[in-house]
């Protein structure tokens, strides 16, 4: 078993390696790298900097986060949902 890293960034980046390593496609690599890019983006405003600073209900706010969520560029949700 290895060990599990102990701040945010290098977990995500060894998490990226282990699915490197299990051959995903480029494509789910590159959208895995851009989710946690936004993720790691919003953990640092929060000031959330180990994996051992995450509780439940910190996951529910950035749950809550991606809801409200929209695009800079075009004010749609993420998805492209666009309701009636």
């Amino acid at each position: 078993m290895h060990p599990v890293p102990e701040s945010l960034p290098a977990c995500a980046a060894a998490f990226l390696e282990h699915l490197a390593a299990r051959a995903y496609s480029q494509g789910s690599l590159d959208a895995h790298h851009w989710a946690l890019k936004g993720f790691l983006a919003w953990a640092g405003d929060q000031h959330l900097d180990s994996p051992a600073a995450f509780t439940r209900a910190t996951l529910e706010v950035y749950q809550l986060h991606l809801y409200h969520y929209r695009s800079p560029r075009t004010k749609a949700p993420l998805g492209g949902f666009h309701p009636c």
